[in-house]
């Protein structure tokens, strides 16, 4: 087994096989990746990016995906993952980082929470999808009504808003009992 280190700053801890290096963490600053540290990449959390383009941001009834947004609990701005222009430079972002670096590792690849995306874009691929939104949304297999409540499910358990309704549900919600 190997043990790696997970740092902000571009210096190895002693004692670890691998140094993992943050050169674009969620706040959206980027720093030069090194030669002899794999670098990780935030993908859809990017403060920076949400502030020079703000119609890239995520969007749900309760409003956009701004961390200021008192509706959610963000710690950084989520940007839409269907905006073609910001895959377009993150995609090349990543190629450029890969080539200076042993690996680069990604995060913040997904959706926010909280019923996330419905800004017309997303709603257009959900329509053409011909699959339930709540199904589509959640990536489970499938598009009848049992395969929606599974994926409803799961996708509320530990939410504080309720992906159909957009009503706040409790932060731990017990199974109804039968």
């Amino acid at each position: 087994m190997k043990f790696g280190s997970y740092v902000f700053l571009p210096e190895k801890a002693e004692g670890f096989d691998f140094h993992l290096y943050r050169v674009k963490p969620e706040v959206g600053r980027r720093m030069p990746p090194q030669p002899d540290m794999y670098s990780n990449i935030a993908f859809f959390g990017d403060n920076v990016a949400a502030r020079n383009h703000p119609d890239w941001i995520s969007q749900s009834p309760l409003g956009p995906a701004w961390r200021t947004n008192n509706n959610f609990n963000v710690r950084w701005d989520v940007l839409c993952a269907t905006q073609p222009e910001h895959r377009e430079e993150q995609l090349d972002y990543i190629e450029d980082v890969a080539r200076h670096s042993p690996g680069v590792w990604l995060n913040s690849i997904h959706f926010a929470e909280h019923g996330h995306c419905t800004c017309p874009r997303c709603n257009e691929k959900w329509k053409k999808s011909g699959r339930w939104w709540i199904v589509r949304r959640s990536g489970t297999p499938g598009n009848d009504a049992t395969t929606a409540k599974q994926a409803y499910d799961l996708m509320i358990q530990n939410r504080r808003v309720d992906l159909v309704t957009g009503k706040r549900t409790p932060i731990l919600r017990m199974p109804p009992t039968r």
